[in-house]
């Protein structure tokens, strides 16, 4: 959704015109891929010199990968059309630290049976969706909940008005 959304982010709230967008929309991608690329030299070379472990470096890879842009994301999330130039930094670097992911979780499948990685990776997926989809689900079912009791609600507080409305009618026409 993120990397979906750059360009209307772009246009709607920071107001670029279109030639500035397409530049400025390209920026995030370019970091991400350039830092797709490093990262993967980086853990490399920090497990191949000893640093830290494949584990280690898994969970340091994967820690920058959704910390990292989380908290820039964040910063990204108070700035406003006056702030352009800041703002695209924010998101430029948001984006690009998501790179680190590739060498954090997405590698880890390879780690733990490289034989059956894309089988293993596919099923983790799979999980995740349905985990996921079932949370929606359930969040859905309690909304759905609350509006149904405030539906009902109202329906019988028109009704009890309607109700008290006919009476007084009805008892002014007899009185009268």
């Amino acid at each position: 959704m993120l990397l979906t959304k750059i360009p209307a982010y772009m246009k709607e709230v920071l107001k670029f015109d279109i030639k500035s967008n397409g530049v400025y929309s390209m920026l995030p991608y370019l970091t991400f891929w350039l830092l797709i690329t490093l990262s993967g030299m980086l853990a490399d070379w920090l497990i191949s010199r000893g640093f830290l472990s494949i584990e280690w470096t898994r969970k340091l890879m994967s820690c920058i990968g959704t910390i990292g842009p989380a908290l820039f994301l964040i910063g990204t999330g108070f700035m406003d059309c006056t702030q352009q130039v800041g703002a695209v930094i924010m998101l430029t670097v948001s984006v690009g630290l998501c790179g680190f992911h590739f060498s954090g979780f997405f590698i880890n499948h390879g780690d733990i049976a490289p034989p059956y990685a894309g089988t293993l990776f596919v099923v983790v997926v799979v999980l995740v969706v349905v985990v996921v989809v079932q949370l929606l689900l359930v969040v859905i079912v309690k909304v759905v909940s609350i509006v149904v009791v405030v539906v009902v609600v109202v329906v019988v507080v028109v009704v009890v008005v309607v109700v008290v409305v006919v009476v007084v009618v009805v008892l002014v026409v007899v009185v009268k």
